[in-house]
């Protein structure tokens, strides 16, 4: 058994190893199904610390800085309050503008960010002076948000050199119009910069939302951090929120209407999270206890592939309430670990796939290649993998051509998402459904292995026409797959010390 699982996960388990070696900080990865987001920067709970003491607490992986309050104000520039901690009253304001100067911010940020957190501006909020007359002045907002906050340049950056990782859109007020313009705008700098950036949103549960329901629909998000409270600064029905987590055992709860528009939105991959008040004086109404909240996420997760995890208004109301965060993701976390034999459904066995090609895309910096999969060839007995026989590879007799399709059509999608690369759907769909030969297992293999050397500047051999012209029956059901990404989630889980969905 020890034999057959080496062979099978040899390059598994040395990936990892190095990995290993890199520390113990893991990448932010937005596929998991147990993140935890916060706000920060109102002081909502008062005694709020600076942001990086937030930032050493583990159970915490995306931070919101709010507010950029205003989109225009003085000198055409966003203007930024960040309560206690920075603000043009206490920090002074770069020279006709009302940009706060809190470089000091930026050392913190880094520290953040190499802790394996991501860092987003919060554009709005419930007293915000927003919204845009005009595409033009959408595309101008989003030109001042990339050279003040992302990874533009300018004179007037209030965290000085630092670069958020996106945005996060809290739209309160005003109108719904030209929002798509201005992330349609943003993204022609964010999508070809060699960072990841993040495109977030916060709308009202209430669906559609009606600031900013259209933009939704309009354009790709990466993460939607559902509004499931009722702020204070809201009295409106609107805003009460009805849909609250409060209303999970009653019709009022829409987390479906959600999941719904999730699948059929420009992103289909785009994460849903239940956003809740950290206390009771949070919000006007919604609060649950950490217990309860965590049961509704696990309950969440274990129905909805688009879940993404809690999301808290604010930190520094979780912590004075007892550390309100710390219990709900530990309440969550048990449900992200865990997952039942029989789930052996295309989208969880690529989430978990994705899961792996993101640790070892960020941690090794270089492609995950097939050459595993594309060299297991077999003309005869004495064929060979460098020192292992393939044999070994086979001792469950799962290496048949049905399971090594289902593998290799699965390492493609991940390839072609992870790495931005358009890819041929043709061994796809101009494959017949008994279609096993070895010529079309090796398009689909030359296909990964192309894509994965450009990605890492490094060719990769594919072994042309010899690829699987005889392979041994056996095995090739679901329960067979399921143990092989049991063993590689477990690989994973331990180099992230959390759960995989």
């Amino acid at each position: 058994m020890f034999s057959s699982t080496f062979g099978r996960f040899h390059v598994f388990v040395q990936i990892a190893a190095i990995a290993i070696g890199f520390g113990q900080v893991q990448a932010y990865d937005n596929t998991l199904t147990n993140n935890l987001a916060v706000y920060w920067g109102q002081n909502q709970g008062l005694g709020q610390q600076a942001l990086s003491t937030y930032c050493a607490d583990a159970n915490i992986n995306a931070i919101h800085i709010a507010f950029a309050n205003k989109f225009f104000a003085t000198g055409g520039l966003p203007a930024l309050d960040v309560s206690n901690i920075c603000s043009i009253s206490g920090n002074g304001a770069y020279p006709g503008t009302e940009l706060p100067q809190c470089a000091f911010l930026g050392d913190q940020i880094n520290t953040c960010q190499t802790s394996g957190k991501i860092i987003t501006i919060s554009l709005g909020g419930g007293n915000g002076a927003v919204g845009f007359d005009s595409v033009d002045q959408a595309q101008t907002f989003a030109d001042n948000i990339w050279n003040n906050f992302l990874g533009g340049t300018s004179s007037t950056r209030p965290f000085g050199t630092a670069v958020l990782d996106g945005i996060n859109l809290d739209i309160e007020g005003g109108t719904a119009d030209h929002y798509a313009d201005f992330v349609t705008k943003l993204r022609t700098y964010t999508d070809p910069a060699p960072k990841k950036y993040y495109m977030t949103a916060s709308p009202q549960c209430a669906f559609p939302d009606q600031h900013i329901g259209d933009a939704l629909n309009a354009v790709a998000f990466d993460a939607i951090y559902v509004q499931l409270l009722s702020p204070l600064s809201r009295s409106t029905l609107v805003y009460n929120n009805l849909c609250g987590v409060q209303a999970y055992h009653s019709n009022g709860w829409n987390y479906d209407t959600w999941d719904n528009w999730a699948k059929t939105s420009k992103n289909p991959g785009v994460k849903l999270y239940i956003g809740a008040p950290a206390s009771q004086s949070s919000a006007g109404f919604g609060y649950v206890d950490p217990d309860t909240l965590g049961q509704i996420a696990k309950d969440t997760m274990a129905k909805y592939p688009s879940f993404g995890g809690i999301m808290l208004w604010d930190v520094s109301s979780a912590v004075a309430n007892d550390n309100f965060h710390d219990k709900v993701k530990a309440a969550m976390a048990p449900a992200a670990r865990r997952r039942s034999d029989g789930e052996d459904d295309d989208a969880s066995i690529e989430r978990r796939s994705n899961s792996f090609a993101t640790i070892g895309v960020r941690q090794l910096k270089t492609a995950i290649t097939s050459w595993p999969f594309s060299k297991r060839f077999e003309q005869d007995n004495s064929a060979t993998m460098g020192s292992v026989s393939i044999h070994k590879h086979s001792d469950e007799g799962d290496d048949n051509h049905l399971s090594f399709l289902r593998r290799s059509d699965r390492f493609v999608k991940i390839v072609a998402r992870q790495i931005k690369t358009s890819i041929t759907s043709l061994p796809t769909s101009e494959r017949s459904e008994d279609e096993h030969d070895g010529i079309s297992v090796e398009r689909r293999s030359d296909i990964f292995a192309k894509i994965a050397a450009r990605h890492a500047n490094d060719g990769i051999a594919s072994e042309p026409n010899t690829i699987m012209k005889k392979r041994s029956r056996g095995d090739s059901n679901w329960p067979s797959f399921e143990r092989r990404s049991d063993r590689f989630a477990k690989i994973a889980a331990r180099r992230q010390e959390r759960g995989l969905s």
